[in-house]
């Protein structure tokens, strides 16, 4: 019989079918990490505004030379981290906030490396509702934006920042508009 390992989602940890035979043979997004200045503030705001519902208890990591490294940084380091996802089998957002922290980057959707990230919404107009009602400020205005991709599947959404800034767009994906 053989052991298996059990993922954050709580399944067995398994190969997958790979997208692209010969490529890197990656799968699937396992979580991108969100440095925040002040934990409980982000945190409020992913679970209560976004909400993301935690996959661990918050917890204090220590970050030694090995991992800093592997991270890009020299040194060691403590931060305090949760895991927050939405759906039970989604990929997660790592927040974290360092207690050494490092420099503050302001940045635009322009700018190199991760610029934003999205959340799809099953309605629209109930999340823009929901986040006015949060006193959050919309990005580029009042509403929603549409658009349809040149396959012809059609999109609304609007951005919002989180406390940091990072920037975050809430998309509903409509149906097929393109030639039948």
């Amino acid at each position: 019989m053989r052991d298996e390992k059990t993922s954050m989602r709580g399944q067995a940890d398994r190969p997958t079918q790979q997208l692209f035979p010969g490529a890197l043979g990656a799968n699937h997004l396992v979580h991108a990490c969100v440095v925040c200045s002040d934990f409980d503030r982000s945190f409020a705001f992913y679970t209560g505004v976004l909400g993301a519902a935690p996959v661990t208890p918050p917890f204090d990591l220590d970050v030694g030379d090995s991992l800093g490294n592997f991270l890009g940084f020299s040194g060691n380091s403590k931060c305090k981290v949760v895991f927050l996802r939405w759906g039970e089998d989604a990929s997660f957002i790592e927040l974290q906030q360092y207690y050494d922290p490092g420099t503050r980057i302001a940045r635009t959707t322009k700018d190199m490396g991760l610029a934003r990230f999205a959340l799809r919404v099953d309605r629209i107009e109930a999340a823009l509702d929901w986040v006015r009602a949060q006193n959050i400020e919309i990005v580029g205005g009042a509403g929603a934006w549409e658009f349809t991709l040149p396959s012809g599947l059609r999109r609304r959404g609007f951005s919002v920042r989180d406390p940091d800034g990072t920037l975050v767009e809430l998309i509903e994906y409509g149906e097929y508009s393109g030639p039948t």
